[in-house]
């Protein structure tokens, strides 16, 4: 009868954590599929997994993982007191769960991509919308912008295009669009889904504005529900593929046309 509390041989020692055995850069690429607390998790299982997690460059932190508010404040300051300002490629906070951002979470979490030079940064915030802090948007290094349930003022649209002069993706979903001029001479990507007409503060009296696009060097262009703005497309002669409606109903596209 074999005894359970044996201890393991050498042999078995040595093959029962292969993981461990691998090269620093081949577990961070591993760890880079997880969630930003599941990779600090690994800290625990033992010396070797210690540090491990701290030069990942895509942090994705998702609001699900965390049952109150409390809990989530505490892993952020551990998170960037631990990590430092180490360079990100990729930054993306999404709720879909108890916790959500406020006004001043979300701006610490574009603050400190940005100081990390972060190349991609997504922002989605389902229960409230937010109002970031245009003065952060200042970084040569920021390519692609996503945003949900975002404020997408004028001042903010300005700073964004003069402040990231690399930006070539920007993604707006569920956001409340009160900018109406879009001008960029890097911009290859736009989409832009608005609320619907029930997260606005309109009255029946509100007239159409034009919804000016001045993008040469745009490829590629998607416009859905978008209350009292009306498309203005100038000087987009690289553009290939365009959709544009502006029904609330997805399915009643009123544009939609290859170049």
């Amino acid at each position: 009868m074999s005894n359970k509390n044996t201890r393991p041989t050498a042999l078995e020692a040595n093959t029962c954590d292969v993981i461990s055995s691998l090269p620093d850069e081949l577990l961070h690429h591993i760890l880079s599929f997880r969630t930003a607390r599941e990779a600090v998790q690994t800290c625990v299982l033992s010396m070797r997994w210690l540090h491990i997690w701290k030069p990942l460059r895509r942090l994705n932190i998702e609001g699900r993982e965390f049952t109150s508010m409390m809990g989530f404040m505490k892993f952020m300051d551990n998170l960037l007191l631990c990590r430092g300002y180490i360079p990100l490629d990729s930054f993306r906070w999404t709720s879909n769960g108890r916790v959500s951002l406020n006004d001043d979470i979300a701006n610490l979490c574009v603050s400190y991509a940005l100081s990390c030079n972060v190349s991609e940064l997504g922002i989605s915030e389902h229960h409230q919308l937010l109002n970031l802090d245009h003065s952060y948007f200042t970084s040569a290094h920021l390519r692609v912008l996503n945003l949900s349930g975002v404020s997408i003022t004028h001042v903010f649209i300005e700073r964004l295009f003069s402040g990231c002069p690399a930006l070539e993706d920007l993604v707006m979903v569920d956001c409340h669009v009160l900018a109406t001029k879009f001008s960029s001479t890097t911009l290859k990507n736009l989409i832009i889904i608005s609320r619907s007409l029930d997260g606005y503060n309109y009255s029946d009296d509100n007239d159409f504005e034009d919804l000016v696009i001045d993008a040469p060097n745009l490829i590629s262009l998607h416009l859905e529900n978008l209350p009292f703005l009306a498309p203005c497309l100038v000087n987009v002669s690289s553009l290939v593929t365009v959709s544009i409606s502006l029904e609330e109903s997805p399915s009643q596209v009123l544009m939609q046309n290859t170049v």
